[in-house]
């Protein structure tokens, strides 16, 4: 039996798994993901996958930190059925992923209708047949490893989509706000303890076949043996469109507007909690108090964070219900382990309010597309990422609300979103409450997809030609 704050210690066949799964390949800031999809020659599609496993150019295990190009392989349902893979591996699949991310019940769930409507989607999961992430040190070597690797998967495969993206050396998303601060670790050492900025999972909550977070181990197919479901979301930032709302929410004072925007983000953008519930200048950044986090069991109503802000509702932790170990006990069963990156280069710095400019790096197009692509790791699609985009983010009655979604990706056309913001102004729970109109969201869905991230055995042992 493993002692309080401990899981039992896993064996792992860590040459079997890629990369991914340990690392985020932070000294790689240079990215490509590729989309691809199968020509409909089925033994040139294998072969080509088969031959970067063979030569060594997937990333598995816990290699040596080195200069070259990284690369990553993920298949989609739709991917799997073009390669031929046994059906009845792919039937003991998690049927969200065997479905794929469109279909009207998901499309509903998650927000995907109106301005996200996959109608309007440069990628998704029915016709991407496989994602390769490159990771590199520059833009130029990435672009010259994808240019090599689709003239190498020919005739087999052919691009569908590409998309640069990077990690930003100011370490901020689009809309200016710090980015990467809660992050996860999986327990392999059966240390389950938390760690300031670094939250604990079971093996199982990322990887297929290991203990989870319900304490279950899934019997799963050679196919997805030591493999990771990917979700993937291209997520577009109108960045001008953001701060022009919240501009004129304060009638044009750039300190009221960056900390209505905080409120909103439920942070502020260097990464402080948000205290308070009058307008005040952004604190100085105190990296233990970012690391930390809020406690919003503290704050019950939210008169500091408020209750529908987006670090609250993607990441309630103690705050779920009255009792706060319950809060993070049912918190831990749909945590997410984030890889995503931004694309894009850097908003004009006229976008954004004067107290936020210094923190930014000038410059930056203000024709170029710009925003996150989404990415995680996890053992459940269904419990994992659908539950928070749907039950947190999307959910208009979240946290004892009643009309109103997340302000920042919340999707769009959920029925009983009224498009508000509450914004309490005082403590307790009849304090008044300043309900901003109008928030309609500045998060654009522009693709998206499940994937499986298979193990180094399950692609040479089920899909070699």
């Amino acid at each position: 039996m493993a002692a309080v704050g401990e899981t039992p210690r896993v064996n792992v066949e860590t040459d079997d798994i890629q990369s991914l799964v340990f690392t985020g390949h932070g000294d790689q800031p240079a990215s490509i993901a590729l989309w691809l999809e199968a020509t409909g020659d089925v033994a040139a599609a294998r072969e080509g996958l088969c031959g970067l496993v063979y030569e060594d150019e997937v990333w598995f295990g816990r290699r040596e930190r080195s200069a070259e190009p990284r690369l990553h392989l993920a298949l989609s349902a739709a991917g799997l059925r073009a390669l031929d893979a046994p059906g009845d591996q792919l039937e003991q699949l998690e049927r969200p992923f065997r479905q794929g991310m469109v279909t009207p019940r998901r499309s509903r769930a998650l927000g995907d209708r109106g301005r996200n409507d996959p109608a309007g989607w440069s990628w998704g999961d029915r016709a991407a047949h496989a994602l390769l992430l490159i990771y590199a040190p520059t833009p130029d070597s990435a672009r010259a490893r994808a240019a090599a690797l689709v003239d190498r998967l020919a005739p087999g495969w052919r691009p569908l989509h590409e998309l640069a993206i990077h990690l930003p050396d100011h370490g901020r998303e689009p809309f200016g706000f710090r980015d990467g601060i809660a992050r996860t670790r999986i327990a392999w050492d059966g240390d389950g303890r938390d760690r300031p900025g670094l939250d604990s999972l079971p093996p199982g909550e990322v990887l297929l076949g290991h203990r989870d977070a319900v304490e279950r181990v899934r019997e799963v197919p050679t196919l997805a043996a030591n493999g990771s479901y990917l979700v993937a979301r291209q997520l577009e930032q109108d960045v001008a469109g953001f701060w022009r709302f919240w501009l004129e929410c304060a009638e044009g004072d750039a300190d009221s507007a960056l900390w209505l925007a905080s409120k909103a983000v439920g942070r502020w953008p260097n990464g402080m909690p948000i205290r308070g519930s009058s307008p005040s200048p952004e604190p100085a950044a105190d990296e233990a108090a970012i690391l930390a986090g809020p406690s919003f069991g503290d704050d019950p109503h939210g008169e500091h964070c408020p209750r529908g802000a987006h670090v609250r509702r993607s990441n309630p932790r103690d705050a779920l219900t009255a009792d706060a170990q319950r809060s993070r006990d049912i918190v831990a069963l749909h945590r997410l382990h984030r890889r995503g990156r931004m694309y894009g280069a850097d908003a004009p710095l006229d976008w954004y309010p004067q107290a936020l400019r210094a923190a930014l790096p000038a410059g930056g197009d203000a024709e170029a597309e710009r925003g996150l692509l989404f990415m995680t790791l996890c053992g459940d699609i269904a419990r994992q990422f659908e539950f928070v985009q749907q039950s947190w983010l999307a959910h208009p009655k979240f946290a004892d609300l009643f009309d109103e979604v997340d302000a920042i990706a919340g999707g769009d056309q959920i029925p009983g979103d009224a498009g508000h913001l509450t914004i309490p102004q005082g403590s307790g729970p009849r304090a008044l409450r300043r309900r901003l109109a109008g928030v309609k969201g500045w998060v654009t869905v522009r693709g998206g997809g499940y994937f499986l991230l298979p193990g180094r055995r399950a692609i040479l042992d089920v899909l070699a030609p």
